[in-house]
């Protein structure tokens, strides 16, 4: 399970499977990080993920690249690729 850092389940953010997460990202309280066996989770630096969002990687690699905001609330399942800057609102 390689990793930039290392992150593990805490009251704040939970954190398993092959996530590899920049040292530089930005992760609020009640975040649900997730790669399901045989997926991985790649989030690039400058990503803001907001507070209860949930990414879980399944099917393959979901990839969040550089400067991507999840807004609070969000959620993203799959494989794929989110682009540079994109923003996601939850609602």
């Amino acid at each position: 399970m390689p990793q930039d850092r290392t992150l593990t389940e805490t009251a704040q953010v939970y954190v398993a499977g092959d996530v590899v997460v920049a040292p530089d990202v930005t992760i609020a309280p009640g975040a649900v990080l997730q790669a399901n066996p045989g997926s991985r989770l790649v989030i690039e630096a400058r990503v803001c993920i907001g507070a209860q969002v949930v990414i879980q990687a399944y099917g393959g690699e979901l990839h969040l690249q550089a400067g991507v905001n999840v807004g609070p609330g969000g959620l993203l399942l799959g494989q794929g690729r989110i682009g540079e800057n994109a923003c996601i609102g939850a609602e």
